[in-house]
C-alpha cells in the first residue's frame, strides 16, 4: 500500500513566487490601475500598503 500525501493546509490560497494570491492581489491591482492612469509606480506602492 502507497503511502497517502495529506495537505497541511486545505484552504491555502495558491502561491506565485514568494506571495499567495490574496497578497498579491493588491499590488497588481494597484500596478494595474496605475499602469491605466500613468503613475504606476505611486499605486504599486500604495498596493502594497
Amino acid at each position: 500500500m502507497k503511502p497517502v500525501k495529506i495537505p497541511r493546509r486545505v484552504d491555502e490560497p495558491p502561491h506565485l513566487l514568494l506571495w499567495s494570491a490574496d497578497e498579491l492581489a493588491p499590488m497588481l491591482l494597484g500596478l494595474t490601475i496605475g499602469v491605466i492612469i500613468g503613475k504606476a509606480l505611486i499605486c504599486f506602492l500604495g498596493g502594497l500598503l
